[in-house]
Formats: structure tokens, C-alpha cells, sequence
């Protein structure tokens, strides 16, 4: 699996990550619609890396909270209620991973700090929970 994550373009490492959020949190917590947040993960493969990942990261649990004036303040209040802790870290690890490429003007491709993140999701989210990891 390590050389198979090793081997992705960045744009598959965040593609691979956000399958991995949407498939995770499918399983976990399948009573939620999960659209919005999905919709706001998706927009960080289709346009500017850094335009995206403001909004993202203006959606995720502890910036939304800050925020009740936004009009998709309640939608992702409701979202959030009732999970646990794994949204925030599995949230963050993408930041993290789309931080890692447009925040660093020459990115060692091979210093794979992307591939430990997730390979981390993949033994803490997937693995325990008998989850199937999505293709790469």
C-alpha cells in the first residue's frame, strides 16, 4: 500500500483523501447527509488550492462554531451534533495534506509526509472498523 500512496500525484493524494473522509464518515455516521460537507471537500480538487481550502476550512467544526452568522451556520451545526472527535481529525488531515503542497514553494515529493498522513487514516478509521479502503 506505502509505495502505491508513494506513487500518487498530489492531485490523487487529496482526491484519495477526501474518498477516504467521504467513505469513513458514510459508514460511521450513515443517518447524516453528508452532501454539504462533501460538496466543500470536492471543491478543493476543482479550483485554486488556496481559494478552496479557506472555504473548507471555514466549515470545519471548530471554525463553524466561531461563525453563527453564516447562512449554512444551522446545516453544519446539525451536521457536526452528535459525532465524535474523528470528524475534526479526519477533516484536518486533509488541511494539513493541501497545506503541504500550496504553502511550500519547492515540496519534496519524496519526504512523504502526505503518505504517513494517510497512511494514519487508513490504520485508525479503516482497519479498526473492518472498512474497505477506496481504490487508488
Amino acid at each position: 500500500m506505502n509505495e502505491k500512496l508513494k506513487n500518487m500525484s498530489i492531485e490523487d493524494r487529496i482526491v484519495f483523501t477526501i474518498s477516504c473522509i467521504e467513505k469513513y464518515l458514510s459508514f460511521k455516521y450513515p443517518q447524516k447527509d453528508w452532501t454539504p460537507l462533501f460538496s466543500a471537500m470536492e471543491k478543493l480538487n476543482n479550483t485554486y488550492w488556496d481559494e478552496s481550502l479557506y472555504s473548507f476550512t471555514d466549515v470545519m467544526p471548530e471554525c463553524i462554531v466561531k461563525t453563527p452568522n453564516r447562512p449554512d451556520y444551522n446545516i453544519f451545526m446539525a451536521l457536526y451534533k452528535d459525532t465524535e472527535n474523528d470528524v475534526s481529525e479526519l477533516l484536518e488531515s486533509l488541511e494539513i495534506i493541501v497545506e503541504l503542497f500550496i504553502y511550500t514553494s519547492m515540496y519534496d515529493f519524496n519526504n512523504n509526509e502526505s503518505v504517513k498522513i494517510m497512511e494514519d487514516i487508513i490504520n485508525k478509521y479503516f482497519i479498526p472498523n473492518n472498512i474497505s479502503v477506496p481504490d487508488l
